[in-house]
């Protein structure tokens, strides 16, 4: 499968000059709140200087975020007073991006446009193990949708952003064993040719770190672990500002992190692996087992709700393998905080401390400093992460 973010990283720096500079961020939210404003409006409302309003705008001119008009009787503010100047607005025509993530059971598509904000969203449920065909179905109706209800036409679309569940190994064909999905290497090419748009493919866990580190709970970190616990165990690692993925994509598989060389077979052929003990599909797999009859998610986080001896125990051992495993990769890596995110996080009110807490009894007084925190993105981060690596792209 071909990778297209290039050597390694996933970077905020490579990003348009918007990703730099908050204030370029406050005056496209304005504008698009209030409509146009001319230069002291928005040095008014933002509290920035005139002439750094000034500068700023001209930068978004430049980069096709804002045009400037003529202000006019009826387009000019009725409490602006004097001789008619020029006015600020968004430009009708800047760029937008559409970010998918197709999720065990769910696909959710957003679309963002260059000031960052979130126009739509949306969230569809499908069989848990979809076909391509279906995948494929899915995501057209779900673009046709967010263009329906944003009103943006198809010329303002930069891309698609898509975040699939497995690592993706370079141009090496991915083996039936490591693919949790029946997605066909060539989807991209496959939803290129659906909706006309150009599209990048990642895996969704580092999508959703990177959504994670420009605008979620990873803002202003150098340095941190991100835990995606959904279906299966996903994970990025995010080392000054930039999410890691290796020469060739496969950084960041912590479900196959071995913590028993004993223990469960996994689908990988190895023993005892992270996503053996606290994924989704582990735990209910379980309380299937123990309780002897099939539990699904629903029925889980159901039986934790009423303190179900079995269920409370299968969620103690997940959020302690979790907890071990995130120790275990501070000691090696001695980044700054852990960022936990996933369905299993809804499981229970306590999960996450339960995870911190097997994490404290793991660690070294090197890593006393690491934060164990939650992801501020909630579900659509793989999504929003599909956005920012197209809006990444812009030059």
């Amino acid at each position: 499968m071909k990778r297209n973010l290039g050597a390694g990283t996933l970077s905020p720096s490579g990003i348009s000059l918007l990703f730099g500079d908050q204030r370029k961020k406050r005056i496209l939210a304005l504008l698009r709140q209030r409509g146009p404003m001319t230069r002291a409006d928005l040095s008014r409302a933002t509290g920035i200087a005139k002439s750094s309003i000034s500068l700023l705008v001209d930068q978004l001119a430049v980069a096709h975020s804002v045009q400037i008009i003529r202000a006019t009787a009826s387009n000019r503010s009725k409490s602006v007073r004097g001789r008619p100047g020029e006015l600020v607005e968004i430009d009708p025509s800047s760029g937008a991006a559409i970010g998918i993530e197709f999720a065990f059971g769910k696909i959710r598509a957003v679309i963002g446009d260059l000031s960052h904000e979130i126009l739509a969203e949306i969230e569809l449920e499908v069989p848990t193990n979809y076909s391509n065909d279906i995948a494929l179905q899915t995501a057209e109706s779900m673009v046709s949708h967010l263009l329906s209800v944003t009103r943006i036409t198809p010329s303002r679309i930069l891309g698609i952003g898509v975040g699939i569940p497995t690592a993706l190994y370079g141009d090496i064909e991915i083996g039936e064993g490591l693919n949790p999905t029946l997605l066909t290497p060539d989807l991209g090419d496959q939803l290129s040719e659906l909706t006309g748009f150009s599209t990048s493919i990642e895996n969704s866990a580092n999508l959703a770190a990177y959504a994670e580190l420009l605008w979620g709970a990873g803002l202003g970190e150098t340095d941190f672990l991100y835990f995606k616990t959904d279906n299966l165990v996903g994970g990025a690692i995010v080392m000054n500002h930039e999410v890691i993925t290796g020469s060739m994509g496969g950084v960041g598989e912590f479900g196959h992190l071995t913590l028993d060389p004993n223990g469960n077979v996994c689908r990988c052929g190895q023993r005892g692996c992270l996503d053996t003990y606290s994924s989704m599909q582990a735990m209910t797999s379980s309380a299937s087992i123990a309780l002897g009859v099939e539990i699904d998610t629903t029925q889980l986080k159901a039986l934790i709700e009423k303190n179900d001896p079995v269920a409370m125990r299968i969620l103690d051992d997940a959020a302690e393998k979790l907890g071990e495993a995130a120790a275990t990769l501070s000691r090696v890596i001695n980044q700054d905080c852990v960022i936990f995110s996933g369905e299993s996080l809804e499981l229970h009110p306590k999960f996450l401390s339960k995870i911190s807490e097997k994490f404290r009894g793991r660690t070294m007084s090197i890593n006393a400093h690491v934060r164990i925190i939650e992801g501020n993105l909630g579900n659509q981060a793989a999504a929003l992460g599909g956005v920012a690596l197209i809006l990444g792209q812009v030059k």
